[in-house]
Formats: C-alpha cells, structure tokens, sequence
C-alpha cells in the first residue's frame, strides 16, 4: 500500500514511517523544508518536498496513495485554516474511492468530561471549550464516511520513548530541568494516559489493515499518576525536593496549556483495540523510561 504521511517528519511520523516500511508498504512523507527532509531517515521511504499549503503537490500526491495518514495537528493549540484546507481537499478527492484517511487528534478531546471509564464512543459534546475545535474536526472526517472514505480518527495520550516525547512532556521535563519546583496539578492522583511511540506506530498500521470506516481509537497502552510523574522529573532533574500540588490555574501560569496534559484523569478502555485491531502495548512504561533516564534530553519533535 502507498501511504502519503503529512506530518510524517515528525516524532510520531518517525515512528509510524518506520513501521509501515517495515510492514511492507511505500511511505511518502510530506517535508516542508531541507531540515525537515533531513529528519526523514528511513531509506525506504519516498519524500516529497512540499507544505500543506501547496495544494496542487498535495492533491498529486493523495491521487497517487492508497491511503493519507494526517499527522500535523496533533497539538493542543489546533487547526490552522491551512489544515482546514487541506483536510477538506484530501476528503474530496477521496469521496466515492474508499480510499483511507486517517486522522490524528488526541485526548485532549476528552478534556472537562466526566466519566469513569472513557471508550472510543465516549461522547465529546461537554468537553472544554478550548477542545471544540478537536470535537469539530473529529466530526467532520468521520462523517466523511458517509461519502464513500474510509476515514479513521487515532487519538494519542502523553507519546514518549526512543530518547524523545511529546512536546508538552519534553516542556515539563526542561520546566523542572531548570529549577523550578516539580508540580503535580490538584491532589496528584490523577491517571494520565501515556503510550509508547512505538506501540502507537503499530496502531496505526493495524487501524490501516483492520479499521472499519468511520472508527475512532484512544491509543494509550498505560498512564502515570500525576505525582509520580512531578516525583521522576525532580528526580530527573537532580532535585530531591518533595513536589507540590498546585491547582490548575497555578500549572497555567507555570506551563501555558500544557498543564492540561498533567492534569488529565483518565480511564482508557482498550477493548476496541484489543477486540477489532488485535493492538496491545509491550513497551516499557514512562515512569520506566523515566527511572532508567530513557529521556536524558530535549529531543526535537
């Protein structure tokens, strides 16, 4: 299968180029710019140079592939209308093909909800307003099923491993790495969904093989408590101060959004993963990586 990667330059495009090159298929990543280019380093993969605002280069290159995996909104700062753009030239040149569309969103969708165990299916409508926009998109491409895509939504928690992470991780790290005080937000039990780039990679290339139309997967294969978390930064960072609890308007100031992440308190079901894409999680977890100084530094992503 051809698969055209937008955001694929990335650290979870990295990650998912490899193992769909592993797997047989022909990646084709999207690369802006020469430093990004220089990023691309799986020999397998093709690479185009382009941006999303390059519409006529992008349309080519989704004529061509079997499928578009969408990896460049993953943020908590959301869509640019250039990726509204292109998501709805993608959905229309798709329309009727069955062709494959994948989505990336992440948990932050499930952010102000309150419920004890969150699915796939959880409902979204309460979410935080600074989320709608996430709500909005997911909506938007899932619905695109009805016209004949086979369109998907994966939704990441906290990504680590292979020396990098997430963003908001890697700024927390290099938050307390630069003595300020370690924090957790509220009492620190909170659960935070974390999963590894690499099992999330699999994800990926399972949802290609497996993946009905219209379905939606919370990718996290594990969590770490919010103080645990605060306790291994501060370790980490050589400190051997207790970390304390902040409310969440405290971790803004600090951190910016970000803090959203660390204060996430999630239950993630994986039945869906387990039942329909036959995924589990077998790397080592972040308090793990963490304790074995598996993140020593700020890793580009």
């Amino acid at each position: 299968m051809r698969v055209f990667l937008i955001g694929g330059t990335g650290y979870i495009g990295r990650a998912v180029t490899a193992v769909l090159a592993e797997h047989g298929h022909t990646p084709v990543v999207l690369a802006r710019s020469a430093q990004s280019r220089s990023k691309v380093v799986e020999p397998r993969a093709e690479i185009v140079d382009g941006s999303i605002a390059d519409l006529d280069v992008l349309l080519r290159e989704v004529a061509k592939a079997d499928a578009v995996i969408y990896l460049a909104v993953a943020g908590m700062q959301g869509a640019t209308s250039d990726d509204d753009a292109a998501i709805d030239a993608i959905l229309g040149a798709y329309e009727g093909t069955g062709k494959s569309f994948i989505l990336t969103s992440g948990l932050a969708v499930y952010l102000g909800v309150d419920t004890p165990i969150v699915t796939s299916t959880t409902d979204t409508s309460k979410t935080s307003p600074s989320q709608s926009w996430r709500v909005s998109l997911e909506h938007r491409v899932l619905s695109a099923a009805r016209q004949g895509i086979r369109t998907l939504v994966v939704r990441p928690p906290i990504v680590y491993g292979r020396g990098g992470a997430s963003a908001v991780l890697l700024g927390y790290l290099d938050y307390v790495a630069a003595g300020n005080p370690a924090f957790f937000v509220g009492d620190g039990d909170n659960r935070i969904p974390t999963v590894h780039v690499d099992d999330l990679a699999r994800a990926y290339d399972l949802a290609l093989a497996a993946a009905p139309a219209g379905s939606s997967y919370n990718v996290a294969s594990g969590s770490i408590l919010g103080y645990d978390l605060a306790k291994l930064a501060a370790v980490r960072a050589g400190s051997t101060a207790e970390p304390k609890g902040v409310s969440f308007s405290e971790g803004q100031s600090a951190i910016g959004p970000a803090v959203g992440a660390l204060a996430m308190n999630l239950n993630i079901s994986e039945w869906q993963l387990a039942t329909v894409l036959g995924w589990y999680g077998g790397e080592p977890t972040l308090a793990l990586t963490l304790a074995q100084g598996g993140l020593p530094g700020t890793v580009s992503v």
